[in-house]
């Protein structure tokens, strides 16, 4: 925690930006788990499960230091409130993670064929939303810190944007994959079906939380770059 613990007396980005970090490797681990998923590998599932797990409870660990240093003494209370609003925008995307992988490691869930290339298209594409929204973070981080000019600020918003664009993406991703989970339903057991569709759901929420937590920097960053 020395990295937080550096943070003292200045601005909410560096701890933010350290909480993120940790919960886009739970994100990351997404598409290990997914592949494991498709072909059947239970061993290879339940070690990306277990380093997802791991990963959370890490997350978890950052979010509770930065919530009990964010004192009026730190911060404004303006400072404070907006970045306890990234923080919870950001705490749902590894605790998400978790709740697909828990899922997963529950029971053993059959994957029709036809559904390999669609559940692992939105898990890559789910990951790709937060990561960008780690990129959103740091970049902010980065132009708060310094006199940004204004390619750089332009620069950031097409970032921004990137991100809203992967979220549509795994909007219409979702729709296309629970409707060939039901149109494949008779290639597997009624209970696959049902845990499919929770996992496809469980991982487009992740996507929409990176969303969200974008959105609340973009609040956060006004009149400050």
């Amino acid at each position: 925690m020395r990295t937080i613990g550096g943070f003292l007396g200045g601005s909410p980005w560096g701890p933010l930006y350290e909480h993120m970090v940790k919960v886009a490797e739970c994100a990351e681990l997404l598409d290990p788990l997914v592949r494991a998923l498709c072909t059947g590998r239970e061993e290879e599932l339940k070690t990306a499960a277990e380093e997802i797990f791991e990963r959370e409870r890490e997350a978890d660990a950052i979010k509770n230091h930065i919530r009990t240093r964010l004192s009026r003494s730190f911060f404004s209370a303006i400072d404070r409130s907006d970045a306890l609003v990234v923080l919870r925008e950001q705490d749902p995307i590894a605790d998400g993670c978790e709740s697909v992988a828990r899922i997963l490691v529950s029971r053993k869930t059959r994957v029709a064929e036809a559904l390999v290339e669609p559940i692992t298209e939105i898990s890559e594409k789910v990951v790709a939303t937060v990561l960008k929204g780690r990129e959103v973070l740091a970049r902010l981080r980065d132009l708060a810190e310094s006199e940004p000019s204004g390619d750089e600020i332009s620069s950031f918003q097409r970032l921004v944007e990137e991100v809203h664009e992967c979220e549509r993406e795994v909007e219409g991703n979702l729709l296309g994959l629970t409707k060939a989970i039901f149109l494949h339903e008779e290639d597997m057991d009624l209970l696959s079906v049902w845990l499919l569709v929770q996992v496809s759901e469980g991982m487009a929420l992740v996507s929409h939380h990176a969303e969200n937590a974008v959105e609340a920097l973009q609040r956060l960053s006004l009149g400050r770059i």
